[in-house]
């Protein structure tokens, strides 16, 4: 299968393909990126800085524009990619011209994705979700007939430098580098009936009527400036796992489904839906749609939808979402899979207030506070300014300085919108604490930024940012027609 359902605690997330023969699980931990912390500061952007306001004063744009991308711009060097973490395979031996009954399914309010199909008198089940409480991607596979259980796991890595072990208690272990960071994955099995052997890498079950299987993963990132380093993390995930495993499915299922639903339940939104869609499964749902343009009730599920992943993808205490939440599994994401400050980390966070997600808004304020360790150095250095400033991206490092082209890097307007964002979560919570800790320091740093920035604008008296751009916008020659 080429498509794939998403699950995740805001640390730890997988995409479930929900396979017959095979059942592929491609997961993810948010710290898991390439590059390394620090970026070039420009002195030299200081002392340019009258030259291009003036330029831009006389009306000479593209030569403001080619002095700022000489003397403001900072390369990318070191800047980093978000990484895919692994690959868990799971075969079962099914062939799909014996199976009836197939269905795939996210549910929303539990958090979790579902395979189930029946063959002959036999129904299997495979119900997979990322544990919050746990720390834990959990796969627990059942027969409604005892013994049917045949199976064979196995982990890969698309690292190069990636060492995959069989451990002696039945599971396996994924170990390895990119560039500054260690990762660590273990995956342990628990069955009810049958045997497991190992066969090299891979662990095989035989005659099972259900099995447990738990994957633990981490980094050794720490969101703490100048060096982001934490411990190693072998010791936590090995922790995590081994008690997942004490707890057994059901308490595990239990304990996330409890979690999600405090996350998910308190907004509701029903809308009407013909009768005709009631049956169908979401892509012939959306074909209508395209066709007909009369289902309300779907407008519902893709708003529970976006709540859902911002869920799955945001939890207190860790990194915020990216720009593709926290799923990936390639090695050069489009666009570094980053955290773009231009709009789209912005956008990810506009339902928090509304839905009452206030714990996914944490890693938003808590990402804040990291920039504002940069910034200070940013906006002292390139500008003279007190305050803090970022620029059109950055990443789990806390890059603050602009980008290495003027027409997209030059954003510094991304301060004053993430500290509106902030604002919100005080707004809508009225909490008093998180206004006095977190959200007016944000404000006040980011207003001391802004007011020794802010230039008059001869023509017009106003005061305003120079140089600055709109995203992905040019200056045009106003010499010109």
């Amino acid at each position: 299968m080429s498509g794939a359902l998403p699950v995740g605690n805001g640390r730890i997330g997988a995409m479930v393909f929900g396979g017959v023969g095979s059942e592929r699980i491609q997961f993810n931990e948010i710290s898991l990126c390439t590059g390394h912390p620090g970026s070039v500061q420009r002195p030299e952007a200081l002392e340019a800085l009258g030259a291009i306001r003036e330029l831009l004063v006389q009306g000479r744009p593209l030569e403001a524009e080619q002095l700022a991308n000489d003397k403001l711009s900072v390369p990318i060097d070191g800047f980093g990619f978000y990484q895919p973490f692994g690959d868990l395979f799971v075969s079962t031996g099914h062939r799909a011209d014996e199976v009836e009954g197939y269905r795939r399914e996210l549910v929303f309010e539990e958090g979790l994705s579902r395979v189930s199909y029946r063959i002959g008198e036999t129904m299997f089940t495979r119900d997979c979700f990322v544990s919050r409480p746990d720390e834990v991607l959990v796969l627990h596979l059942t027969s409604s007939q005892p013994g049917r259980l045949t199976l064979r796991m196995d982990l890969e890595s698309l690292h190069s430098a990636a060492v995959i072990a069989a451990l002696p208690d039945g599971g396996l272990s994924l170990t390895g580098r990119v560039e500054y960071l260690d990762f660590f994955a273990r995956l342990g099995v628990q069955i009810r009936d049958g045997k497991w052997r190992q066969d090299g890498r891979t662990v095989v079950i035989e005659s099972a009527s259900e099995a447990l299987l738990v994957l633990g993963a981490g980094t050794n990132y720490l969101p703490k400036p100048p060096d982001f380093l934490g411990d190693p993390p072998q010791a936590r995930v090995d922790e995590a796992v081994t008690e997942a495993l004490r707890l057994g499915a059901a308490e595990l299922k239990c304990r996330h489904t409890r979690d999600f639903r405090a996350q998910f339940e308190p907004v509701g939104l029903v809308l009407p839906e013909p009768e005709a869609c009631r049956e169908l499964d979401i892509p012939s749902r959306l074909e209508r749609f395209q066709k007909a343009g009369d289902d309300p009730g779907l407008a519902a599920i893709l708003f529970h939808f976006g709540r859902y992943l911002l869920i799955a993808s945001s939890r207190s205490g860790g990194l915020p979402a990216n720009l593709q939440g926290l799923w990936n599994d390639q090695l050069e994401p489009a666009w570094q899979c980053d955290y773009h400050v231009n709009i789209n980390l912005q956008m990810n966070y506009w339902p928090v207030g509304p839905c009452q997600l206030d714990d996914s808004f944490g890693p938003f304020l808590d990402y804040i506070d990291l920039l504002r360790v940069g910034g200070r150095e940013t906006a002292r250095i390139h500008y003279g300014c007190p305050g803090w400033v970022v620029h059109h991206a950055s990443n789990i490092w806390g890059r603050t300085t602009p980008g290495s082209r003027v027409t997209w890097g030059l954003f510094h307007s991304a301060t004053a919108w993430l500290a509106v964002q902030a604002w919100d979560a005080y707004d809508f919570s009225r909490d008093r604490e998180i206004l006095a800790q977190q959200v007016f320091p944000i404000l006040e740093e980011t207003a001391r930024f802004y007011f020794d920035f802010l230039v008059c604008d001869p023509k017009t008296g106003f005061l305003g940012t120079s140089p600055s751009v709109s995203p992905e916008n040019n200056y045009a020659d106003l010499r010109t027609g």
